[in-house]
């Protein structure tokens, strides 16, 4: 007997499916990306579960384009930070499908439902989309008291600290982050990170287009100098510049610091929503 599917429920459902897997595999490989990212990749995976409609080909060929293709939805889902993340997000992705297969199979014992297709690695379950809804948000419930007993120790703290860099005075919105530990090996100052993007219109004009040559080119400008720092992609160099009057706010607290080695970035820091980060080292004693 021939299964009858339907492609646009066949769609739907992946589509409901997959963005749930993905904002899974967001969370436990530590991938960044906004709604609108991870619905374009739900969207290409719930298009790639069209494979089940294909003419039958070889198994070898059948997982490589599987394979693409999760590579594919996670790249589109999330911001490329380096190909560990990518490589972490792919197969925390590629084995929550997995384990979403097993619940399903359990829900379809359990609850005595039958009708399974299968072709070119890609399945459709002939049950009802409540029972695969039920499913994927028990695999996505599981994940997240894992990730909630297990995840470790972290404190964030918003702070606003305004500093000089020439006569420009500029006040940043930053995240105190116990995890930030940057030290300039060449001063010995401890470092705070700024965000090029979102503090380039605060910033000198010169200095702004310096920063954005370096990144642009690798050619480093005059007054800055280069720092070592381990980051999501990996072990790097990020220019700075050094900074004798810093002051840190907290509420009505105020601290005054010492001199400070400003790090530039172009990359955003935490999704966009902070301009700059400080770890213990530079405001410990405030918060």
């Amino acid at each position: 007997m021939k299964t009858v599917i339907y492609v646009d429920v066949l769609l739907g459902i992946n589509f409901i499916i997959d963005y749930y897997l993905l904002l899974a595999a967001k969370h436990l490989s530590g991938a960044s990306g906004g709604n609108i990212r991870l619905l374009l990749g739900s969207a290409l995976a719930a298009l790639s579960s069209l494979m089940l409609l294909a003419p039958p080909m070889h198994p070898a060929i059948s997982v490589l384009i599987k394979l693409l293709i999760c590579v594919c939805c996670v790249r589109a889902a999330f911001r490329y930070t380096g190909w560990r993340t990518l490589a972490k997000a792919t197969c925390w992705f590629f084995l929550l499908n997995f384990l979403l297969a097993g619940v399903v199979f359990f829900a379809m014992y359990t609850f005595s439902a039958s009708g399974i297709h299968q072709n070119n690695f890609a399945v459709y379950f002939n049950v009802s989309p409540w029972m695969l809804l039920f499913s994927v948000l028990s695999v996505y419930l599981v994940l997240e008291v894992f990730s909630l007993l297990f995840r470790p120790p972290h404190t964030e703290t918003a702070l606003e600290f305004g500093f000089r860099l020439g006569d420009t005075l500029i006040r940043a919105h930053a995240l105190y982050d116990t995890g930030f530990s940057v030290k300039d090996a060449l001063t010995g100052y401890p470092c705070v990170l700024i965000s090029l993007p979102a503090m380039k219109k605060q910033l000198p004009e010169k200095l702004a287009a310096t920063l954005e040559e370096y990144f642009k080119s690798g050619t480093l400008g005059e007054g800055l100098h280069l720092v070592p720092c381990t980051t999501a992609q990996g072990r790097g160099l990020l220019p700075a510049n050094v900074c004798q009057d810093v002051l840190l706010y907290k509420g009505e607290k105020e601290q005054r610091l010492g001199a400070v080695t400003v790090l530039f970035t172009d990359k955003p820091l935490a999704e966009g929503t902070y301009e700059a980060l400080a770890g213990p080292a530079v405001a410990g004693a405030l918060v």
